[in-house]
């Protein structure tokens, strides 16, 4: 320990000096943008479950005690948050969340934000939250810089790279503004709530259309999806476009439907969700549910599968850390030639 002290505020004559290796000074650190990907998805359905926990141990207990004091009395909370009792149910005595959440009676389905919409699991839920806030803009920032390199490499077109430009910021911050679903409350601000959830929804189409592109453009290859080519085509490829337009236009249903919440398409405060999607298809579910249910298929499972596929195939960036002197920058050992990348 005391050798690793000295080491670290002595030149590197010095360090040889007291038997340190000098190119420990220097190391190196594989990053694979595919595994913060996965990383990502993994920390998605990690705080998702820790919700659905929180709600099912915590809230939905709370909500159907309702505002009951401890002589079996009840404490009129008519005019309260979520016991504001509403057209569609009176809920000022308490209320099954998992039939009367606010909204199921507001958009007529109940979706995976029902499990943070309500004390306590939603302040729970909103500290475990930056593990995914962080996982994914740490993936956008790398991908950018793998693309970036690919790009000077020839492996990346320049129209895909002038569109990872513009994309990149607007991700990273739609993906920010995801936390928006903390700050509006679902029962009091349903707009601003969906508003939230609408930033992520672009921000991870963004995301999934723009991984098949790449693979597309870079070529690569997966023996294991071969038999989709059917022996004709390459699997891979049939794999990816076929994954970037069932992506899109699942994703375009549900962003109709979400933009439909948001910006009252209806022209009518009282209708917020479209007409169409509530009426029921099969299995008592509307087709609103269904929507759901393909979309987090296809943004938030096929996702997960595919990222460990490519971490596992796909070569990993490297980084060489040191300290540099200012004197050495100043002098012009350290250069726009310089490599940060090895």
């Amino acid at each position: 320990m005391v050798s690793n002290f000295i080491a670290g505020s002595v030149n590197a004559e010095q360090r040889a000096q007291h038997g340190v290796d000098a190119s420990l000074s220097k190391p190196k650190v594989a990053i694979s943008s595919e595994s913060l990907r996965f990383l990502t998805y993994v920390c998605f359905w990690m705080f998702n479950l820790f919700a659905m926990a929180m709600n099912h141990f915590f809230s939905i207990p709370y909500l159907k005690k309702g505002p009951q004091l401890d002589d079996g009395s009840y404490e009129d909370k008519d005019q309260c948050g979520a016991f504001k009792d509403t057209p569609m149910f009176e809920r000022r005595f308490g209320f099954d969340q998992k039939t009367e959440s606010h909204l199921e009676e507001f958009f007529g389905l109940a979706n995976i934000c029902t499990n943070w919409d309500y004390y306590p699991s939603r302040e729970l839920t909103a500290m475990i939250f930056p593990i995914f806030e962080y996982s994914i803009v740490a993936y956008i920032i790398f991908n950018y810089i793998q693309c970036k390199i690919q790009h000077r490499r020839g492996e990346l077109s320049d129209a895909y790279m002038r569109a990872m430009h513009i994309l990149t910021p607007i991700q990273i911050v739609l993906c920010i503004w995801f936390r928006l679903i903390f700050v509006f409350i679902a029962y009091e601000e349903p707009r601003g709530h969906t508003f939230g959830f609408l930033c992520l929804q672009v921000g991870l189409i963004i995301m999934n259309i723009m991984n098949p592109i790449y693979v597309l453009e870079t070529k690569q290859n997966y023996s294991f999806l071969n038999w989709l080519g059917c022996g004709r085509f390459n699997g891979t490829r049939v794999f990816a476009w076929t994954n970037m337009i069932v992506t899109f236009l699942v994703a375009l249903v549900k962003l109709y439907a979400t933009a439909y919440i948001v910006f009252n398409l209806s022209g009518d405060k009282d209708i917020l969700y479209p007409p169409l999607l509530v009426n029921k298809m099969f299995l008592t579910k509307n087709y609103g549910w269904w929507v759901d249910q393909a979309f987090m298929i296809f943004v938030a499972i096929v996702p997960l599968i595919t990222s460990f596929s490519r971490w596992k195939h796909e070569p990993a960036m490297t980084f060489e850390i040191d300290l540099l002197n200012v004197k050495e920058i100043e002098t012009g050992v350290v250069g726009e030639q310089t490599p940060l990348v090895v």
